[in-house]
């Protein structure tokens, strides 16, 4: 079931660090994309399918490293990964983590998290461009947690 963009109106604030999937990816495109919004592509059309480019590559740069990475260059983001401090932590199903922040000359955002590299970085641009929480309009909202129940 695709996305369908029929109003702008505001439902709900989300925490960035919990946005995923075609949410994220749509915040990520809203912030280096802006005219693909500001000229209505995105009115009344499926949002999949708008996130699906000319050449067919669907932008995802929350599951793509070589569009995540173009990003997290360009836009100077830190990455580390989250280790687990003992052989017991790991052993006890310890789960790979990462985080991303932006911080430069003392200035800087607070870190985002996520289970591969990809999300922590999109979540952490997210923040440094839109804040710490994004608005999502309710065409947005209703069909993603729709598809989700």
């Amino acid at each position: 079931m695709g996305l369908l963009i029929k109003a702008e109106k505001v439902i709900m604030k989300m925490n960035t660090n919990e946005l995923s999937g075609l949410l994220l990816d749509c915040e990520v495109a809203r912030i280096r994309n802006p005219e693909w919004f500001d000229n209505g592509y995105m009115k009344g059309c499926d949002l999949f399918s708008l996130l699906t480019m000319d050449d067919g590559v669907v932008y995802s740069p929350s599951t793509s490293h070589e569009q995540a990475f173009i990003i997290v260059e360009e836009d100077g983001i830190d990455l580390w990964c989250n280790v687990p401090r003992s052989v017991a932590e790991k052993n006890a199903g310890w789960v790979s983590s990462w985080r991303a922040c932006y911080h430069r000359c003392g200035v800087g955002t607070e870190p985002s998290f996520g289970e591969t590299p990809m999300l922590a970085a999109m979540r952490a641009y997210v923040v440094k461009h839109a804040g710490a929480s994004v608005e999502i309009p309710d065409c947005y909202a209703t069909s993603v947690f729709a598809e989700t129940a």
